[in-house]
């Protein structure tokens, strides 16, 4: 990996390998009122309204406004954003009693006392989703305590390899009820391509067929990923092809660093989600189905063909393997009433050509041709943004802060319904946050986005997939609509 200067390996050294600390910080995120979950996706959790009004958005920074850099070399140290207490939850399942002991969702499933374990998880091959938490003494925790996402390491106390990241390999889904997209090898004692050397930089395509025989339709999903990885971006399409690393199906170097090209769709391609964090579900934080979201749903073709967009980063002085876990859980054809769409967004690639030492805020306005609702929105960009921020003006005058991360290495994707409650943001103290509840856009609202990015390198920066040497300012995330919200592009204002 190229290192150009002394300050990259500083800001390399602030460690790409994302940590249990930063699941938490996902799964903490958004929390419900109450804890106890629907038997079925389409069963919604009706007391958990989420009545937080908008906060105002913020103006376009000054220039001094978040111009401090997030990396240091050493341990990170979590932000006020991923130390968050998850609202208090009431019991799991309608048995649960209130004189049941109180456990943290974090205690290992064998330490569990008898009263509190919802079922045996030992032994287990699947994940078996449901309404029951497998500890019923704590609330819903996506990480520590899903149903829908069991972690191997607590199914299998033997289960252990050489690589750090353990912990996020989950069980997949009973065939019957979902299926599991693995990216990995069959056997960890010879990781063969899918491990990666210390100090390397990787940002390649990985194409995958999804096991099931028949098509079917889905909005559950939970997505895993090793340690090491700068995000994993998915995308379906009805074109197959074989299966593997585009580097090892005769791509060659230039299918490494690809750019901006894993984040294309079109053709029959259409994006699936994904992560830049090694732990998201959706529902995030909860286990219900938000209300307003039931009967929203999207297709899964018979061994549908996948395609990974996976860039990672060693820091460290072991290899580290390249593995992701996506469980994908189905819904009857007949409930789905609605079609989530892929939301993006970004200004031209040469806005992101930076001199070296030099400070820019490159700022868009979305002008809204029509009626949505954003579902979920996470911004992506690289080291040397240190701020990504997304607000709405409505034409009633009101401004909605939709959207504020300020760490790279920990860029959250938040959802916008009546049960999650997302931090609020805090842009003076650079707190990641987003505004609560659902975020509707009519007609003549206008979405805002920025990227203020910072080039701490002796040489420009340029539009380019790589953490270090490239930078990219883009808005992701979904929506229903017939309209995307920024389907007129997006004009950069300049001030």
């Amino acid at each position: 990996m190229k290192t150009p200067s002394t300050l990259s390996h500083m800001l390399i050294g602030t460690s790409m390998a994302l940590t249990a600390c930063a699941s938490e910080a996902a799964s903490n995120s958004q929390t419900s009122s109450a804890g106890a979950p629907a038997n079925s996706e389409q069963t919604p959790a009706r007391e958990n309204v989420a009545g937080a009004a908008a906060t105002p958005a913020p103006q376009a920074p000054a220039a001094n406004s978040s111009n401090g850099s997030n990396g240091s070399t050493g341990t990170r140290t979590p932000t006020p954003t991923q130390t968050q207490t998850p609202a208090p939850a009431q019991s799991a399942t309608p048995s649960a009693s209130a004189t049941q002991p109180k456990v943290d969702a974090r205690t290992p499933f064998k330490d569990l006392p008898a009263e509190c374990k919802g079922f045996e998880v030992a032994g287990l091959k699947e994940s078996p989703g449901g309404k029951t938490l497998p500890n019923k003494c704590a609330p819903f925790h996506g990480l520590y305590n899903n149903p829908y996402a069991i972690r191997c390491v607590e199914a299998d106390p033997s289960y252990k390899t050489q690589y750090p990241g353990d912990e996020f390999c989950i069980l997949p889904p009973p065939a019957e009820l979902g299926t599991q997209v693995h990216v990995g090898p069959e056997d960890h004692a010879k990781p063969g391509t899918y491990a990666l050397a210390p100090g390397a930089e990787e940002n390649t395509m990985y194409y995958v067929n999804s096991p099931n025989a028949e098509d079917h339709y889905y909005y559950r999903v939970n997505w895993r990923m090793r340690a090491g990885s700068h995000h994993m971006i998915i995308n379906v399409s009805d074109t197959d092809r074989a299966d593997g690393w585009a580097a090892d199906l005769g791509g060659g170097a230039q299918s490494r660093n690809i750019g901006a090209s894993g984040f294309e769709t079109g053709g029959g391609s259409r994006s699936f989600g994904g992560s830049q964090r090694p732990d998201l579900d959706r529902p995030q934080g909860v286990l219900d189905v938000p209300p307003e979201n039931v009967g929203i749903g999207a297709q899964l073709k018979a061994k549908q063909q996948f395609s990974f967009n996976l860039h990672h980063i060693n820091t460290t002085q072991a290899p580290i393997l390249r593995e992701a876990w996506v469980n994908v859980w189905y819904m009857d054809k007949s409930e789905v009433t609605k079609e989530m769409r892929p939301l993006s967004a970004s200004g031209s690639p040469v806005d992101v050509s930076i001199p070296a030492h030099q400070r820019t805020v490159l700022k868009y306005r979305c002008n809204v041709q029509g009626n949505s609702r954003i579902i979920t929105m996470n911004g992506h960009r690289h080291a040397h943004t240190d701020r990504f921020a997304v607000w709405v003006q409505k034409q009633s005058g009101e401004e909605i802060r939709a959207y504020e991360s300020f760490n790279w290495e920990d860029m959250p994707t938040y959802q916008y319904d009546s049960v999650s409650t997302n931090p609020v943001p805090d842009v003076t103290n650079k707190v990641d946050g987003a505004s609560s509840g659902q975020l509707t856009l009519e007609k003549g609202d206008e979405l805002y986005f920025l990227c203020d990015i910072n080039n701490r390198l002796d040489v420009p920066l340029k539009f380019a997939n790589e953490a270090i040497d490239g930078e990219m300012c883009i808005l992701f995330g979904s929506y229903l609509g017939d309209t995307a919200p920024c389907s007129a592009g997006a004009q950069r204002i300049r001030e």
